[in-house]
């Protein structure tokens, strides 16, 4: 270029850590659709690393109340020019504790939707609103045929939460929102299809 620099130059770190990932997955000899990602953090690099690896299933971060983008959900913000701000000023999600709002075809996201799941005001946000935001999009989750997702949710008020304690309550969700009683009917329902997977982006190291 004429003045200097690239093409791309907020997604180049990005994509650079990504195709280094995909080369050494080859030499692994691993399948990148049968690997796991673990991406600390979701800022101008995180964010392009977790757009550009995850390719299907759904992508989920929070609101706040009212109309107030998480970290993670400003990251997906700008990696879509702005889709996630005029989805809220358009007045389809204030950010209320327990709702959600599913997107599709999201710009510049491969995957295939976005869930917005609100968290209610950012100064009550604690443990309770997390295990809450968790079920919410559990729920949600299982009711559009995604069988891959990718969980960005602050964490909660309390600093002693860690990741394993988000993944027990994601797996408490999850095996909640499963049960199903047909004991007692003479023709069980046919089963859906559920989720198979979820990765949890990190925010800090000190929480693996």
């Amino acid at each position: 270029m004429n003045l200097g620099g690239s093409l791309g130059r907020r997604e180049a770190t990005g994509r650079g850590c990504m195709i280094v990932s995909l080369e050494a997955l080859k030499r692994l000899g691993l399948k990148p659709e049968d690997s796991r990602v673990v991406i600390q953090g979701f800022g101008n690099v995180g964010s392009v690393v977790a757009r550009l690896l995850w390719r299907e299933g759904c992508i989920v971060v929070g609101v706040f109340e009212p109309r107030k983008l998480s970290d993670a959900a400003a990251a997906l913000d700008r990696a879509t020019k702005g889709f996630l701000t005029r989805i809220l000023k358009r007045g389809d999600m204030e950010g209320k504790a327990g709702t959600t709002l599913l997107l599709h075809d999201v710009p510049n996201v491969k995957a295939e939707r976005v869930l917005l799941v609100g968290l209610g005001p950012l100064a009550e946000f604690r443990d309770s609103r997390y295990a809450n935001a968790i079920t919410a999009a559990i729920r949600a989750l299982n009711a559009t045929g995604a069988t891959d997702a990718l969980i960005q949710l602050p964490e909660g008020g309390t600093p002693r939460r860690d990741v394993g304690w988000r993944v027990a309550q994601a797996t408490i969700a999850a095996r909640a929102a499963a049960y199903r009683f047909e004991q007692m009917k003479s023709k069980p329902a046919k089963a859906q299809p559920g989720l198979r997977r979820l990765t949890f982006g990190i925010d800090r190291k000190s929480n693996v």
